[in-house]
Order: structure tokens, then sequence, then C-alpha cells
């Protein structure tokens, strides 16, 4: 692996992911990912409804299963008490509600709950990214702009609107593209100046691909203050 996921280690170079599809998603605790893969790799996973079953409901009322797979595994049923016994596992929190196939499959854009950039310098973890609302990355600009720059040299951040519209308005995104954020979320619903702004400039490639950042928000030996 040229790009192991650990501390210290660069994010691969976006001509290295061509043709390949990238997950955004929490990844369950290594120990319980793959103890939960062995387990469903032999048929005896299994994921309770997170809406527990009403308490006047019949005992043999069949549960529907939240998850379904098209890959052929072992047939487990409760009768085989002999052979195996279907593990339950339990949910704690609706972080931890991934499928362990699901949680395999993430690597290079696992989401963490931002702290401070500090914390996140001092972690090193360049496949960790966060979102941030519309106001809080506008907050963290206007207080620690250049370190929301260096930030964005080392992993990615995720910007997106305001809840408060209610209409599907959009922010300018040039604000945040100026501060190197490489995910800037808009209504694509509404054709407003901000929408046409992003049009406008991924006509530059074509709207396919991605375009680099200039050498100066890229390099960790350069600074730079977007306002």
């Amino acid at each position: 692996e040229d790009y192991p996921l650990e501390a210290g280690a660069p994010l691969p170079p976006p001509s290295s992911l061509k043709r390949k599809i990238l997950i955004k998603n929490k990844r369950l605790k290594p120990e319980v990912e793959k103890n939960e893969l062995e387990l469903f790799r032999q048929g005896q996973f299994v994921i309770e409804d997170e809406e527990k079953e009403d308490a006047n409901a019949s005992a043999d009322r069949p549960i529907p299963p939240d998850i379904s797979v098209e890959a052929p595994v072992a047939e487990v049923t409760l009768g085989d008490a002999d052979t195996c016994v279907p593990t339950t596992i339990v949910y704690t929190g609706s972080t931890t509600n991934v499928h362990p196939w699901l949680s395999s499959m993430v690597n290079y854009a696992q989401p963490v709950k931002f702290q401070s950039f500090d914390a996140a310098e001092q972690k090193n973890i360049h496949h960790n990214m966060s979102s941030f609302s519309e106001p809080a990355g506008l907050n963290w600009l206007k207080t620690q702009a250049i370190e929301f720059v260096n930030y964005n040299k080392r992993q990615m951040s995720r910007i997106y609107p305001s809840g408060a519209r209610a209409n599907s308005s959009n922010y300018m995104p040039q604000v945040f593209w100026n501060a190197g954020c490489q995910m800037v979320s808009l209504n694509f619903q509404t054709s407003d100046l901000p929408m046409q702004l992003n049009q406008g400039k991924f006509e530059y490639n074509g709207n396919c691909g991605y375009l680099l950042k200039p050498d100066f928000m890229r390099r960790h030996d350069r600074t730079f203050d977007p306002f």
C-alpha cells in the first residue's frame, strides 16, 4: 500500500483514484469490524431493528431483515441448535449502526467530529475529514482562516448549507473555495448566482473530475490568508 491508513500518511492523488468509488461513512472499531465480518461470513450475523417490537406483538411474528445481501451466504436456522446459534449484534448508537461490509470499504473519507485545528494537526490523520455547516465554516474562516487553509492542505473538509435556508437558497461557494475546502455542497435544485458560479467554475474541466488547487494552497512551506 502506497497510502496506508495511518497517522502521517498522505492521501493518494486524484489521479490514482480514477475509476474508483470513495465511500464517506463512519467505520466500526477495528476489533468490532473484524468480529462482525467473521460472524457475517459464517451466516451468524443478525442486525436488530432499531425500533423495538411492541410488547403485545406476537413472539412468532417474523422480523424483516434490515439488509438484503445478493451474494449467497450460509443458511442458518434456529432449529440447528447443535450446529450454531445466530448471534445478535446490538448497536449502542446511530454512529455505529453500519454493516461490517460497508465499514470495511471505507478508507480515505472517514468522518470525525471536528474538535479544533490544533487537535487535527496533532493527530495528523489525513484520511479523517469533518463536515462544517455554513455558519460554522464562516466562523472558522473569520477567526482562524490560515489554520483552515492549512487543515485543507492535509485532509478534506465538507461545507453544507445552513438549515435556516428553508427556500433551498445557496451561499457563495467562492468563500470556502478560497480556504481550500474540497467539498462545497450546494442546493442543486436552485439555479441562483452561487449555483451558476459553481457550474462556471467546473466548466474548466468539462464538469468532470477535479480542479487542482493553486500551488500555494497545497504546499506546506507556503502560508496563505484568504482574506
